[in-house]
C-alpha cells in the first residue's frame, strides 16, 4: 500500500511519489502545481526575461507554438473576446449622445494600421473601471498597448 500525501497550500491528497511532490527541504510539503504557482509569483521579472529571450532566439518556434496553443483553445479564446465585449456594453453609459456613439465608432474606423484603439482607464482592470466613453479612447501602437495590457497609469 502506497503512502499518500496532503499539499499544506491547496490540500490535494496523493501518493507519495517524488514526481508529484515538492518542498520537502522547507519542512512542508506542497504539490508541483502550488510549488510553481510561488515560483512564478515570486520571479515574475525572471520568468518574463526569459521569455523575450526566448522569442527572440527562435521566432518561428514560438510563432508554431503559439499557433498550436490557438487551434486547441479557440473555446478559451472565444470566451475571452465574449467577456471583453460583454464588458465594454456594460461600460458603455446609458447617456451617452447618438454624437458620442459616432465619435467611437471613428476611433476604431480611422486607426491606421500598427496601431490599435486603447481604453485609457481600463475597462476590466485591477484597481478600478474605466467608462467606454469617447474621452477614455487613445491610439497606441500594437506593442506598447499589448504591454500596457489593463493596467492605468
Amino acid at each position: 500500500m502506497t503512502e499518500t500525501l496532503q499539499c499544506v497550500r491547496c490540500g490535494h491528497v496523493g501518493p507519495n511519489v517524488p514526481s508529484l511532490w515538492r518542498g520537502f527541504k522547507k519542512g512542508r510539503i506542497i504539490c508541483k502545481k502550488c510549488y510553481y504557482q510561488e515560483y512564478a509569483l515570486a520571479n515574475k521579472e525572471v520568468i518574463a526575461e526569459d521569455k523575450r529571450r526566448w522569442i527572440k532566439a527562435d521566432r518561428e518556434r514560438f510563432k508554431a507554438t503559439q499557433k498550436r496553443w490557438t487551434s486547441k483553445n479557440t473555446k478559451k479564446i472565444l470566451a475571452r473576446v465574449r467577456k471583453y465585449q460583454a464588458s465594454k456594453i456594460n461600460a458603455t453609459p446609458k447617456w451617452l449622445d447618438i454624437e458620442q456613439f459616432k465619435q467611437i465608432e471613428a476611433m476604431y474606423i480611422n486607426c491606421i494600421k500598427g496601431y490599435e484603439v486603447d481604453h485609457i482607464v481600463p475597462l476590466q482592470g485591477d484597481q478600478v473601471c474605466g467608462l467606454h466613453v469617447p474621452w477614455n479612447l487613445q491610439y497606441l501602437p500594437m506593442s506598447v498597448n499589448r504591454r500596457k495590457g489593463n493596467k492605468h497609469e
